[in-house]
Parts: C-alpha cells; sequence; structure tokens
C-alpha cells in the first residue's frame, strides 16, 4: 500500500507580506470574508501560511493577479483584428504601481527543525490519497487523481485535500507543491496549529529581518519581466484609445 511522501525539507522559504511580520497569519475576519486560496481549510478553523522555496518565486506568485485577465486580453486581441472606427495603438503592459510595491515586505523564513511537509508532487503520495479523496473527486466530476488535480482550479478539491491532510494522524506541518505557473517554481502551505495561539505545527523563525521592497530589487525585476509587467506610477493601464476600442467593441458584439 502506498504511503504519504515528505518533501525534501527546504533550507528556507521565502514570502512577500503586507507587513514587516513575514510569520502573521491572515486575520480570521479577512480570512472568512475571501475566497478560498488552494490549500485553505474548506470549514476555515485552520489557516495556511503559503511561501515559495525561492525568493524569485515568492514575488512571481504574488504578482501574477496583476496580469490581464484572460478575457480583456481576447477582447482586445479582436479589437485589434476589427476595424470599428478608431485608430488602436499597441497597448502598453499591464503596470505594477510605487504604493503597491511599498506597501510589501520580503522575509526569509527558516525552520529550528526538519519539516514534514507532504510532497503532493510525489508519486505515492498522489496514489495513497486517492482513496480518502475519492469521494470529492467523483463529485467535483474527476474520474481519477493526479499531480495536475492539485494544480488545478478546482478549489474545492484542493481544500478538501488540505483537510483530509490536516486530519491526519501524523500531524504534518503542512503541503509542498509545484506552483500553477510552471517550472521553476514550488510553494509550501503551513497548517495553523489549533493547539496554540495563532501558531503554525512547524517551528518556523526569520531568519533575516523582513525588508521593504524595491523598484530596483532584482527579484522583482526578474518577476515582472516574467509575467510581462512593468513598473509604473499609475498603476495598471492600456493605452486609451484600445481601452476606448474594447468598450465599443462589447457593445457591437452585444
Amino acid at each position: 500500500m502506498s504511503e504519504i511522501v515528505l518533501a525534501k525539507s527546504p533550507n528556507s522559504v521565502y514570502r512577500v507580506s503586507f507587513t514587516e511580520n513575514s510569520l502573521a497569519l491572515t486575520p480570521r475576519e479577512i480570512v472568512q470574508e475571501k475566497p478560498l486560496n488552494r490549500f485553505d481549510d474548506p470549514k476555515q478553523e485552520y489557516r495556511v501560511l503559503y511561501a515559495s522555496t525561492s525568493r524569485p518565486g515568492a514575488m512571481v506568485e504574488t504578482l501574477q493577479d496583476l496580469r490581464p485577465s484572460l478575457a480583456a486580453l481576447n477582447a482586445l486581441q479582436r479589437v485589434m483584428q476589427n476595424d470599428i472606427g478608431y485608430a488602436v495603438s499597441e497597448p502598453k503592459r499591464s503596470s505594477v504601481s510605487d504604493p503597491w510595491i511599498l506597501q510589501r515586505y520580503s522575509g526569509k523564513i527558516v525552520s529550528e527543525r526538519p519539516l514534514k511537509l507532504v510532497d503532493l508532487s510525489n508519486q505515492r503520495t498522489i496514489t495513497a490519497l486517492r482513496e480518502p479523496l475519492a469521494d470529492v473527486a467523483l463529485r467535483r466530476g474527476m474520474t481519477d487523481i493526479s499531480a495536475a488535480s492539485f494544480m488545478g482550479s478546482d478549489r474545492q478539491f484542493t481544500t478538501a485535500a488540505s483537510r483530509v491532510l490536516f486530519e491526519m494522524a501524523e500531524r504534518y506541518d503542512g503541503v509542498y507543491f509545484q506552483s500553477a505557473l510552471g517550472a521553476p517554481y514550488t510553494n509550501v502551505g503551513f497548517f495553523e496549529d489549533l493547539q496554540s495561539d495563532g501558531g503554525l505545527r512547524a517551528p518556523l523563525a526569520l531568519d533575516e529581518s523582513s525588508r521593504q521592497i524595491g523598484r530596483d530589487d532584482p527579484d522583482l525585476r526578474d518577476a515582472l519581466e516574467r509575467l510581462d509587467l512593468t513598473l509604473s506610477d499609475d498603476g495598471i493601464e492600456l493605452s486609451k484609445g484600445s481601452e476606448r476600442a474594447i468598450d465599443d467593441y462589447h457593445e457591437f458584439a452585444r
């Protein structure tokens, strides 16, 4: 019978946060109001602290939501291919403003012992989870469970997997998983310890003081380039001609 496999314990992990305390869990009142993240508790009893195994990975994970939506990209592509009466210049890349950057800190986190992180990309782990996750997988219309199942967008499945692992007698520290953005990024999710007052199961500590992210941060610049984003003082924008044309296209296409 297959057994759950632990990932090799990373020497350190990295997190981008809103405060200087990169180990602070999101307040419960906020957790209860926002959509569930990938391995959050579906019952919202325990919280999960997310981090990346590399500092560039932490930057990419934080910035990815600032990319244009697929709907916006599709509308823009249609505008560029249809003559509806406006001259449309090539749109600027979506940009990130100084206030967004200066509101965030980067921290390096270490553990006092080897971490017990379930490797969700390991074949033995996936096989071991087929039985306890069979019911939710079938209800979600899945025919089987694979590594892709834990990288997909079905939050009802991934949060159910989190709950199953959290409740196991082994008291795992959390999960180790591939980023949905692809290689080379890997992430971790640390389980809250409900037996402590807002602490985690893993004995984590900041290896160095969290520092405010600056415009010239090389990892920030690398993440922006990888996500096709740029820096700007004006926030996310499209060229005005393109923006007006997109609005008119939606009216035209109705």
